[in-house]
């Protein structure tokens, strides 16, 4: 089965899904998308030593326009893997010409078909987690199945967590109404009553209005995204909405204890004990209508306070987490992959 991935080279989110893909899969093409124009980041084609870089200017868009590149690129595969958008739309009106199977891994929140009527469907639109996942599955005329972004086991260790001492949250870059619940966490800290401190990964600037308390906000980005996971004990991250969080499931690898919103996908996969209620505040428009989900401050202190209290329950859920992470293992999952490309075939 000859493989084709359209892949980003860079250090983002995206960056290390499509690259941990062709760590595992041994792709026989990829293709590089450059998004300079509108990320500020040239990609970096040495990750992909026989990758063909694609600058196109005209992405973010829908339109549908004939690409010499993508004509190329599709010649003598059998299957296209691209994550969240498809870049081109005209690739998969090219790939039905050309008998050439296309899987897109997306992002709920940025589903371009939800919106956009009429577009050429993916032979398979694979959902990284279940958020929404049966609406999917009714809405669209195309072959939709649940397929888990794996994680690299070996760049994230197993290491056990035998008590509750220090937390790491991931902001990263700016996200839509706080995603990740940074500033709900930065206030829970001022409530929580344990020996314990927050440390808070950015990339960009973070406005808090009021003094931090147990917290340090470090700026930057490691080399290699497993650096991340050293020395920390729980993984904290009090989502308003859902969809995939690679960093949970490279936190759980890790064997720190994740600790979020007791909203889905997070319901479907991690135990009742490390989830905190939410009530849904608002609702906003992405490519359609989504919750947002907010978590109490002070509800989510307290279970911090919880699970710091209690190191033989908190050595458990660390021992809970690799159980978990086994089972998004690149080993594993390398032939869940294979055998649903071969089904399309």
């Amino acid at each position: 089965m000859r493989i084709g991935l359209i892949a980003r080279a860079d250090r983002t989110g995206l960056g290390i899904q499509t690259y941990e893909f062709y760590r595992h899969m041994n792709p026989s093409k990829v293709l590089v998308v450059d998004l300079s124009h509108c990320s500020g980041q040239r990609p970096n084609a040495e990750m992909y030593p026989n990758g063909v870089v694609w600058h196109d200017g005209r992405y973010p868009g829908v339109e549908i326009f004939h690409d010499p590149v993508v004509d190329e690129f599709l010649e003598d595969l059998d299957i296209v893997f691209t994550c969240e958008t498809p870049y081109s739309y005209y690739l998969y009106i090219k790939a039905k010409e050309m008998g050439v199977k296309t899987v897109q891994q997306f992002n709920y929140e940025f589903l371009d078909f939800l919106y956009h009527k009429n577009l050429p469907f993916p032979d398979l639109l694979a959902s990284p987690s279940t958020w929404h996942l049966d609406e999917v599955k009714q809405r669209f005329p195309t072959r939709v199945e649940h397929l888990p972004v794996p994680v690299n086991r070996e760049a994230v260790p197993f290491k056990r967590r035998d008590k509750l001492r220090k937390i790491l949250h991931t902001a990263g870059t700016p996200a839509v109404e706080d995603r990740n619940g940074t500033l709900t966490l930065i206030e829970a800290m001022r409530h929580v009553k344990s020996d314990v401190s927050l440390e808070v990964k950015t990339q960009k600037h973070i406005e808090v209005t009021a003094p931090l308390v147990k917290t340090i906000i470090n700026f930057g980005k490691p080399d290699n995204y497993s650096d991340l996971y050293g020395d920390h004990d729980a993984f904290v991250m009090p989502r308003k909405f859902g969809g995939l969080c690679l960093p949970m499931n490279e936190a759980a690898s890790a064997g720190m204890v994740v600790i979020s919103s007791k909203v889905s996908p997070q319901t479907e996969w991690l135990p009742e004990g490390v989830l905190v209620d939410t009530h849904v505040s608002k609702q906003i428009m992405t490519k359609t209508m989504i919750d947002i989900n907010e978590t109490d401050p002070i509800k989510l202190a307290e279970k911090i306070d919880e699970l710091a209290g209690d190191e033989n329950l908190f050595g458990k859920l660390s021992d809970h987490m690799n159980e978990l992470a086994d089972e998004l293992d690149w080993k594993k999952m390398r032939l869940k992959y294979l055998e649903v490309f071969e089904s399309l075939l």
